[in-house]
């Protein structure tokens, strides 16, 4: 509960800072509307993950495709899309996704019709041309670390994903992440938020010594405080 209530709180912070603007990075703090790729991947990217996970919540049913493909270099591009099934009875509102605390991106937009993509699952939008969002904002280095970045559904004037409709492919660019991981990463709102497995970079290898290092020296600090105790004691 107090995930979800967290989660509703960011997205509503990410949403109140929406701009027109286009940008190809996002920093913390950025915002910028709807717009392909500044640069749009090309060649013939490595598929390094694909997940299709089913959304349900309320009046909603639909699912949200992601994926993770590599550019070399260093570069991984994270791929979704997010579909609210014609069957659906209510609309969706934002898309938001975590753990890019610390993470350069490079830059953020829609892409569709790439062969790569379309072989990986990835369809057409269905509602428009405007890639199914109506602003992308990042949260703020002093409140995460940049670690949220939300979409705000709607094609053209509306603010939501309506029944029937399919964002376009949306791609979040990353220059620094090692790694990726498959988690509950994407927070989806129709009103209340629900969680759902995407794919996520991972810090870089000497990010996870430093957390190592503070985690062991936690735990040292712990274990001289019960020795501590103990002599007391005695």
């Amino acid at each position: 509960m107090k995930r979800l209530m967290l989660t509703l709180a960011i997205t509503a912070g990410l949403l109140a800072t929406a701009t027109q603007a286009r940008a190809a990075a996002l920093a913390p703090g950025g915002s910028s509307g709807p717009g392909p790729l500044s640069t749009p991947v090309s060649g013939t990217p490595t598929l390094l993950g694909n997940n299709l996970a089913a959304v349900s919540q309320g009046g909603v049913t639909g699912s949200l495709r992601s994926a993770v493909f590599s550019e070399g270099g260093g570069v991984l591009d994270f791929v979704f899309q997010l579909t609210n099934n014609s069957t659906s009875t209510d609309n969706l509102r934002s898309l938001t996704l975590t753990n890019y605390r610390n993470m350069n991106v490079t830059d953020v937009g829609f892409q569709d019709g790439f062969a790569p993509f379309t072989a990986a699952g990835f369809t057409a939008p269905s509602g428009g041309t405007t890639g199914g969002y109506q602003s992308v904002n990042r949260s703020t280095a002093a409140l995460n670390g940049g670690s949220s970045i939300g979409f705000g559904l709607g094609y053209s004037s509306s603010t939501l994903l309506t029944p029937g409709q399919a964002t376009s492919v949306l791609v979040i660019r990353v220059a620094n992440a090692s790694s990726f991981a498959l988690g509950q990463f994407a927070a989806i709102t129709d009103g209340v938020a629900g969680n759902y497995n995407a794919f996520s970079p991972t810090p870089e290898p000497a990010s996870l010594v430093l957390m190592g290092g503070c985690f062991a020296g936690l735990g040292g600090f712990r274990a001289w405080r019960r020795r501590q105790s103990g002599s007391v004691q005695n």
